[in-house]
């Protein structure tokens, strides 16, 4: 069988060179072969001269376009895909061992019906040197793995674009990416798709990489207050799924924030609303108060990667925690935030009174 290996482009020149050295590396078993196949999206940092050194590279397809995004920029080279397989990863990622590719294969060989199959997506350690970075691996902020009660029908939600595969036919018959989500819950709206035509998820246990993509709390922020705003499109687009398949049912017009509830300072934990829903009498102004008074406390906790106390999910301290659980409410803040703004202007929430505040430069 011959896999398609799907990397879509975008100003990629700090990893890209690392990825292409990592897939091109990997060992094939039984006469397989596979094949790299990316797509360039109007990078402007380098990567097409990075791209362009592997041109005469007889497993290396590389296609070119005007920027329009990470999913037309998948799709597009899926339509020079030549595999029957396609294994859909990123400029960013790296295959943590030589069997990566020959895994996907093999787990679908044992399936007796089409699947579509994930691994699991990892920090690598000399990344996470930082406060943020500690939270963001130990906490599954982003790659959130879990609590999956069943490994070989997982949640839809949980499809991850950088590892993934299918039968190209299946993404076909799916519609492929939805250009219309540029960047950002196109992986979710696909495996819904999926998910509502029968096609089964399998997270494998064995396939896994490392995401080469340092973040900060700021930038992060700002990419979750993005995400709230998609998914408020996916829901229009996908609401079959919100409201007969989900569980519990998803209902947009009662959209709570639940960014403090677990505080451990007992002081501010008193005088904090424990449930927040959004309604015309209600304004967020004391939430940004309570904000500003709670940074203050926080950012003058030692760092935590210092005493390395924080380690998986476990800490000798409380105000270590106490750290942790202030980046998960302020993510959490800007995701729904990002969520009613969005609501509101397409008609699903009357007007409301929203500030729009900047993150506070201390942040970054």
């Amino acid at each position: 069988m011959l896999a398609s290996v799907i990397i879509p482009v975008y100003n990629g020149a700090a990893t890209l060179e690392r990825t292409l050295r990592g897939f091109l590396a990997q060992r094939m078993e039984g006469g397989e072969k596979f094949e790299l196949v990316l797509c360039d999206d109007g990078s402007t940092d380098g990567s097409p001269q990075i791209l362009a050194r592997y041109k005469d590279h007889p497993q290396v397809k590389v296609i070119y376009q005007d920027n329009q995004g990470q999913s037309a920029a998948t799709n597009r080279a899926v339509q020079d895909a030549r595999g029957e397989l396609l294994i859909f990863s990123a400029q960013d990622i790296l295959p943590r061992n030589r069997q990566f590719l020959s895994r996907h294969l093999a787990w679908h060989r044992k399936f007796k019906d089409d699947r579509c199959l994930t691994g699991y997506i990892r920090y690598p350690e000399e990344l996470v040197t930082t406060d943020f970075m500690i939270f963001m691996r130990d906490g599954h902020h982003l790659f959130n793995y879990n609590d999956i009660p069943d490994l070989d029908n997982i949640d839809p939600m949980r499809l991850y674009a950088p590892n993934f595969s299918v039968k190209k036919t299946r993404f076909l018959q799916a519609g492929g990416f939805d250009e219309a989500f540029r960047y950002g819950f196109q992986d979710t709206d696909l495996g819904i798709s999926f998910y509502l035509s029968g096609l089964k998820i399998t997270l494998a246990d064995d396939i896994d990489c490392l995401h080469y993509h340092p973040l900060n709390l700021e930038g992060y922020a700002l990419n979750k207050r993005s995400f709230g705003r998609l998914f408020v499109d996916l829901y229009n687009k996908q609401k079959k799924y919100f409201e007969v398949c989900c569980r519990p049912k998803f209902t947009i017009n009662d959209i709570f924030i639940y960014c403090f509830r677990f505080l451990i300072n007992n002081d501010l934990f008193k005088r904090i609303f424990i449930d927040i829903k959004y309604c015309e009498d209600k304004d967020i102004d004391p939430l940004y108060d309570l904000y500003d008074e709670f940074s203050e406390k926080v950012f003058k906790l030692p760092k935590l990667h210092e005493e390395n106390n924080f380690i998986n999910n476990k800490s000798s301290s409380r105000k270590y925690w106490y750290k942790y659980v202030f980046y998960g409410a302020l993510l959490t803040f800007y995701y729904y935030q990002g969520v009613v703004e969005r609501a509101v202007e397409v008609g699903l929430l009357k007007k409301h009174k929203f500030d729009l505040t900047p993150i506070p430069q201390q942040l970054s």
